[in-house]
């Protein structure tokens, strides 16, 4: 085991550049002990696995070939940059602008030489109502005849 350092009893007593390097080199042996720690725990792990993990479910050397492929063609996968979703949605929408196009026919102007004439359509005042639908009573529903079914 490791052997502990002496602490001062009072840590006013150092000066500020010691007690920074003091701090440096305690978060340096904190890290190498975190490092220790993963690596520990990884082969804890391994040896559970190992000791209780599922015998009946060994690989056959074709089975295991094919999933190293597999494995390896995820990595080449994976370093591939994805497909920027911008670039796909403007793709999608100049598809969609093409096609609109292509179904209906372009509008022309109207020749310059042409008469136009603007006519603006108003209701009367007796046409301004506009009738809603009545709600059915419940007497004319009892009256409908039924279909024969």
């Amino acid at each position: 085991m490791a052997r502990r350092e002496t602490f001062p009893e009072s840590l006013t007593e150092l000066s500020r550049e010691a007690l920074i390097e003091r701090a440096l080199d305690l978060q340096q042996r904190l890290r190498q002990i975190e490092v220790q720690l993963a690596e520990a725990q990884a082969q804890i792990a391994e040896l559970r696995r190992q000791l209780f993990g599922s015998k009946a479910e060994k690989l056959s050397p074709e089975q295991q070939a094919h999933l190293d492929e597999l494995g390896r063609d995820l990595q080449q996968e994976a370093q591939q940059p994805p497909p920027l979703s911008q670039e796909v949605l403007e793709e999608e929408r100049r598809d969609q602008r093409r096609r609109r196009a292509e179904r209906r026919p372009p509008r022309h102007s109207v020749p310059p030489g042409l008469e136009t004439e603007t006519v603006t359509l108003e209701p009367a005042a007796e046409e301004s109502f506009v009738p809603t639908a009545a709600p059915r009573s419940s007497a004319s529903a009892k009256k409908s005849p039924k279909r024969p079914t």
